[in-house]
């Protein structure tokens, strides 16, 4: 098994496994696919290998529509494997968080949630915009950040996130910084809205989410752009949250309205998001498509 259509040990392992005769299976999370030159160099391969593969894995519906796309014929030997992320909820989480909602005075507030690296393809900068407009019609809001500056990307500066404390103050805007489970959960916890901003920026999106599936694994409503994989198969629209367009600050702060606006409501969303996790977002989901994959290449072969 290989996957990721920018390494190159997936175009090796492929060629391997065909000299040894033995079965091959692609995995990928790529549902988007600009015209680079880059891309477009290693297109003939990945059509290749998607005619050549015994099964394909993916894990979520746009991805699998990505593929069909480019080959009708290969939908037979597509499974989805869905990603998996699962927050703990026990009571070290619940203590944690009744800690948090203290110590960051969160009596009478509605929090908003945002977890994930601070590059901009997450579009960190257009939720921003988003908490502005909703400071005018509800100061109660508060922005939670959890998240840091590391790995590959365009990143944010210092000074930038310094002048947000400037703009809105420490008491509106709470970096809490990179958080490990136990402390992670507890976030998740005391949010009554998980947004996920991500845009589109060059050859730059979000492949999945996995914000989407932590939040709605302890019975929480989402906001997510259109930019954001997951999406698609975590979020019913209205029902336990909202997609809307990326890069529109407009959107997004009319989306975490509805959802701030109606405390019952808000409930019967979070319900739904934990109702859609224990259907198909669980862990035996994601190895009964792994399982699935492996029988049907190891028949095809």
């Amino acid at each position: 098994m290989a996957g990721a259509v920018g390494q190159l040990n997936t175009y090796i392992t492929f060629f391997v496994s065909k000299l040894l005769r033995k079965p091959f299976i692609f995995y990928d999370e790529n549902w988007y696919w600009p015209r680079t030159k880059w891309r477009h160099l290693i297109w003939p391969f990945l059509s290749r290998i998607l005619k050549s593969s015994d099964a394909i894995i993916v894990p979520g519906s746009r991805s699998k529509e990505f593929y069909v796309s480019i080959n009708p014929s290969i939908e037979n030997k597509i499974f989805i494997a869905p990603n998996v992320s699962v927050l703990p909820q026990n009571n070290v989480v619940k203590n944690r968080a009744d800690a948090l909602r203290k110590g960051l005075s969160l009596e009478n507030k509605q929090v908003i949630l945002y977890c994930g690296r601070l590059v901009r393809v997450k579009g960190f900068e257009y939720l921003l915009k988003a908490f502005s407009n909703l400071q005018e019609s509800n100061p109660k809001t508060i922005l939670v950040v959890v998240g840091g500056i590391y790995g590959t990307g365009n990143k944010y500066g210092i000074e930038e996130l310094e002048k947000i404390y400037r703009v809105f103050g420490r008491d509106k805007v709470h970096f809490a910084g990179t958080k490990v489970n136990p402390e992670k959960a507890a976030y998740f916890l005391i949010a009554d809205v998980t947004v996920v901003p991500s845009i589109f920026l060059g050859d730059e999106y979000e492949v999945w989410g996995f914000a989407v599936n932590e939040s709605m694994s302890v019975s929480k409503p989402v906001v997510a752009t259109r930019a954001v994989g997951s999406a698609y198969d975590l979020i019913q629209n209205g029902k336990n949250g909202y997609i809307v367009p990326d890069k529109d600050p407009d959107a997004l702060s009319n989306a975490i309205r509805l959802v701030l606006a109606d405390a019952r409501k808000r409930q019967t969303m979070g319900q739904e998001s934990f109702k859609i996790i224990q259907e198909s977002f669980k862990y035996e989901n994601m190895l009964m498509g792994f399982e699935q994959a492996i029988k049907f290449a190891s028949n095809y072969a």
